[in-house]
């Protein structure tokens, strides 16, 4: 009897083993879904505050996305399920708005309560309903999955790499054999066949960010190193971004998205911020605001030094003085309180300041000499009807429009004064190139005043050259003030000329919004004609 009681023993004891490691795969599997479903909420939370949409692809041939409705529902819960956080000084949204709970959680690394919440019971539907989409492709904010058949795809497929290789967890292996793919392949020149394998790279270890961050100046810089600027007319629009692009411009989007993708699937390494901030958008685009923006997350994490450095150049070419002036007052403080370079660009950014102030406050003063005048007329006007009232209102109106020129004619000199006095003494202590080229435009546009235009075009000719990084700015004032005194333009400025009116064409787009340091109620406004 021994031996068949033993095997039922060994029979009963595997039984019980399958239905504890059922148990265990199934627990295993649950507790996946849940970190799947967590690491999305997350990176959607810290999406979201960028001010754009979660699903910003469209093209006939996708599917409708599904991020934006499930993301509403998940707000819904966390709105009742999350207990009340501070507000943070940045924690609003461009209309002062305070952010909701789940992204002040995510951005106070309250990562326990936001695990807790997608964990819970309440959050099961919800977490079906991701899955759910997540298989059928619809969630743009996920990034890029994983694809067994891409495997052997022609465009990724390598030697070496197949379903065998994801067994026991090779994926991390498998990816990094990919990516020696898309090195032969950039060595070899032949770059267009490097960004299926990045892809696909990426898809297998979404935690690979140095793939992200290679891959990203390959498309960048790299694969456009040798293609010529688009001319406008040749241009078309591209539905996805919104934007007439050229071949080599299109890149540039590109190796955006790339970026994008690594920061849905790791939203808190501060190096992807950073280098779709500074090497993407302020170096290739040209975008500054929006260099700003992902610079500022950037910072957000633990990052290196340079990280504030960038982040307080892209304020200071994107107009936001006194964020940088804030911004390098606090690098002096935090980190480094010898630091050359804050301690001028404090100067360079009050000198800027104050310029920005003294132009705009001529913008309204020439705005109140023309209600002034207009105001005069309607007073002419209506006295000619015989409508005494309405003809002392309107005097009223033009002798206050008067006074508000007075006094923004002494409001720009007075900035003026106080940008010469930050520039020369820049100027006498190290021969500042920004200080000297800041004096000579300063200069330029007073002779213009005085109706010397030669003097204003040689002024401008030698600022250009003090400060490279502003050539193509003065180049284009140096054709507004030859074109106004009617002096000839040169060769280079007639193709420039002619490169603004094709550009001007095809505009589709508002040119971004001054920041106003001077209020002015004459500048938005018509004067009512109406008697």
């Amino acid at each position: 009897m021994k031996p068949k009681s033993y095997t039922w023993h060994v029979i009963a004891a595997i039984v019980i083993l399958l239905f504890l490691s059922t148990v265990q795969g199934a627990r295993l599997s649950g507790l996946r879904e849940t970190e799947s479903f967590y690491r999305w909420v997350l990176s959607a939370s810290l999406q979201s505050r960028l001010g754009q949409t979660l699903e910003p692809d469209e093209a006939p041939d996708l599917a409708e996305a599904m991020d934006e409705e499930l993301f509403a529902k998940v707000l819904d819960l966390a709105e009742a399920g999350l207990p009340e956080l501070p507000i943070e000084e940045d924690d609003f949204d461009n209309e002062d708005n305070p952010h909701h709970v789940l992204l002040r959680a995510a951005r106070q690394d309250e990562d326990k309560l936001i695990y807790d919440l997608v964990a819970s019971a309440e959050a099961r539907p919800l977490q079906d309903e991701f899955h759910k989409h997540l298989a059928n492709n619809l969630l743009q904010s996920a990034g890029t999955q994983f694809r067994a058949a891409l495997l052997y795809d022609k465009e990724t497929r390598v030697e070496g790499v197949g379903l065998t290789s994801l067994f026991f967890n090779f994926r991390n292996f498998a990816a990094n054999l990919l990516w020696l793919q898309v090195d032969k392949f950039f060595h070899r020149g032949e770059m267009h066949r490097m960004l299926p394998l990045m892809r696909m790279s990426v898809a297998l270890d979404p935690n690979f960010v140095d793939a992200y961050l290679l891959g990203a100046w390959h498309l960048a810089y790299n694969l456009t190193a040798q293609l010529p600027d688009t001319p406008e007319p040749l241009k078309k629009f591209h539905p996805k971004y919104k934007k007439r692009l050229g071949i080599k411009e299109e890149w540039y989007y590109v190796a955006a998205d790339f970026l994008k993708d690594g920061i849905k699937k790791n939203p808190r390494d501060y190096r992807l911020y950073f280098d779709l901030g500074y090497a993407i958008y302020e170096n290739k685009l040209i975008d500054h605001a929006k260099a700003v923006l992902y610079l500022t997350d950037a910072r957000r994490y633990q990052h290196d030094t340079w990280v504030p450095r960038m982040l307080y150049l892209a304020m200071w070419r994107n107009g936001q003085y006194e964020d940088a002036i804030k911004g390098w007052g606090n690098y002096l403080e935090e980190i480094d309180p010898d630091s050359i370079p804050a301690i001028r660009f404090i100067q360079v950014n009050r000198g800027y300041l104050a310029e920005a102030k003294a132009a705009q406050a001529d913008e309204c003063k020439a705005a109140a000499q023309a209600a002034r005048k207009r105001f005069a007329e309607l007073a002419d006007e209506a006295r000619e009807r015989g409508d005494l009232q309405q003809a002392g209102q309107h005097e009223s109106e033009a002798r206050i429009a008067q006074e508000v020129a007075t006094e923004m004619t002494a409001l720009a000199e007075e900035e003026w004064e106080n940008a010469r006095k930050i520039w020369t003494p820049m100027i006498q202590m190290d021969e500042d190139n920004i200080a000297i080229a800041r004096l000579r435009r300063q200069k330029a546009m007073r002779n213009v005043s005085e109706g010397r235009y030669l003097e204003a075009v040689a002024e401008l000719e030698l600022a250009r050259y003090e400060m490279l990084q502003s050539f193509d700015e003065i180049s284009d004032l140096m054709i507004e003030v030859k074109q106004k005194a009617g002096l000839p333009l040169t060769t280079s400025e007639l193709r420039a000329v002619e490169r603004h009116r094709e550009a001007a064409l095809y505009e589709t787009e508002d040119p971004p919004k001054k920041i106003r340091y001077i209020e002015c109620t004459y500048l938005d406004e018509t004067v009512d004609t109406e008697a």
